[in-house]
């Protein structure tokens, strides 16, 4: 099997998210050339637990909560750093973004069973196989340690 240039591994960061960095190396002609992204919600602003007070959370604070658990899964894999990448905004958008202006040749997402509301509005990997211009593998996590 060829292995692939560049991958693109967007993961969730749930427990079994090292499953898809794994599949991701294994199919990497060079695992250097590998990019672990995360894609978050924008942050909301909002009033805080006091009446009175203004709460923002902004994404600068996402980041700092996000990377030390973004690099640990990377050290674990043997992969750097600077290999990590946190979007904010739409995952299947931020995504295709990433994927055209780096130009890699395969994004490796994860496959799980939803319930019936994604059923009906689909899922991120449901919605990517209809955009992507690239190689897609959904992983199954159901029953993986």
């Amino acid at each position: 099997m060829a292995l692939y240039r560049k991958v693109l591994c967007a993961v969730d960061l749930t427990e079994k998210c090292h499953l898809l960095v794994q599949r991701a190396i294994a199919l990497s002609a060079d695992p250097a050339a590998i990019a672990v992204v995360h894609v978050a919600e924008h942050p909301i602003s909002g009033y805080g637990e006091q009446p009175g007070e203004y709460h923002v959370v902004t994404e600068t604070q996402i980041r700092q909560q996000l990377f030390p658990r973004l690099k640990q899964l990377l050290d674990q894999q043997g992969l750097k750093p600077d290999q990590a990448r946190i979007e904010f905004g739409d995952p299947v958008q931020d995504l295709l973004q990433v994927q055209q202006s780096g130009n890699y040749d395969l994004i490796v997402v994860g496959g799980h069973p939803h319930g019936k509301w994604r059923a009906l509005f689909g899922t991120t990997r449901d919605n990517l196989l209809h955009e992507v211009q690239c190689d897609l593998l959904a992983v199954c996590l159901e029953g993986e340690q």
